[in-house]
């Protein structure tokens, strides 16, 4: 999967003539660098299932390239993934990680992940639709192609949909060395674009399953995202928010990050407008969410597209 030369080109070693410090130096800077990959990976909320087989996967590769190193033959390791499960799920966060693992174990040359919708690959006419597509992947070139719910399998769709997946394939096994593709989507959708030309031409062999987050995971996501905004939460705050996450939504997509939005939103608003007659103020009381501001059950919402940049 990958050549000598290029793990040389990534990761240059001493020869034989500089001394065995320099190289267990720069064997420690990798390790470091990849550890540090993985704790990027251990450290997002839940998804214990999902972490321990990308965890896995990193070990193999890794191993790979110590293996290419030492001038033995790597098993080959496809890097193009599925990553299947409801919105909101974490399925965006765990891409970014494993490009930040790609680059440290020599499959990429950047890492980075470039994220494409149906809207990002499809234009009027068909023509359009593959040089749109290719436009895409040539900003995908050393990192990765993340595919968010970007095929609808509809039958007005299917020239669009065929003649864009004709350009990803082509475009990965030109750059086969410096791309990876990665499907996200619904448990059925993946399901579908598995079959597809493809699936089958670039090898999606590894699969990873993202459950819904637990009302904890969700709970524990809130804190972390309100910490961003240096926004502090009381325990009782925190105990009258794990009884709403504990309450079955009927849109089944707000059991994810959807959720923890719509109740960052809610919060922050009644926080303000708590403290919007207030004759004065301090840090404190510009900071601490408290039990009065979170709302009753039944108020949270599945709205979308709230303060960016949350989780």
């Amino acid at each position: 999967m990958i050549l000598i030369d290029q793990i040389e080109n990534h990761l240059p070693f001493p020869d034989e003539n500089q001394l065995p410090d320099a190289v267990e130096e720069q064997q420690f800077e990798l390790t470091s660098k990849f550890e540090l990959a993985l704790e990027d990976l251990d450290s997002l909320v839940g998804l214990a299932d999902v972490k321990t087989e990308i965890r896995r996967m990193a070990y193999l590769m890794q191993m790979g390239l110590v293996r290419s190193r030492n001038g033995l033959k790597p098993l080959t390791i496809s890097p193009h993934l599925i990553f299947s499960g409801n919105r909101g799920t974490g399925k965006k966060k765990v891409a970014q990680c494993v490009g930040k693992i790609y680059n440290e174990v020599g499959v990429l040359s950047k890492g980075h992940v470039i994220e494409a919708r149906e809207t990002d690959l499809f234009s009027g006419s068909v023509d359009e639709t593959i040089t749109k597509t290719l436009e895409v992947c040539n900003l995908c070139v050393g990192g990765i192609l993340f595919l968010s719910d970007a095929f609808i399998f509809k039958e007005e769709n299917r020239e669009h949909i065929e003649a864009s997946m004709r350009v990803i394939a082509d475009f990965a096994k030109v750059n086969e060395k410096d791309i990876a593709v990665i499907m996200s989507g619904s448990e059925i959708a993946t399901q579908v674009f598995s079959r597809t030309p493809l699936a089958i031409k670039l090898d999606f062999a590894n699969k990873f399953k993202f459950q819904d987050y637990s009302p904890t995971d969700l709970k524990d996501l809130l804190v972390k995202s309100l910490l961003k905004f240096d926004y502090q939460i009381t325990d009782e705050a925190l105990s009258k928010v794990s009884l709403l996450f504990q309450r079955t939504p009927s849109d089944r997509d707000s059991t994810n990050v959807h959720r923890v939005q719509d109740l960052v939103k809610k919060l922050a608003s009644a926080h303000a407008e708590s403290l919007r007659l207030a004759e004065t103020t301090d840090i404190m009381s510009l900071s601490v969410i408290t039990a009065d501001m979170v709302p009753a059950p039944g108020v949270l919402s599945t709205n979308r597209g709230i303060i960016a940049g949350y989780l």
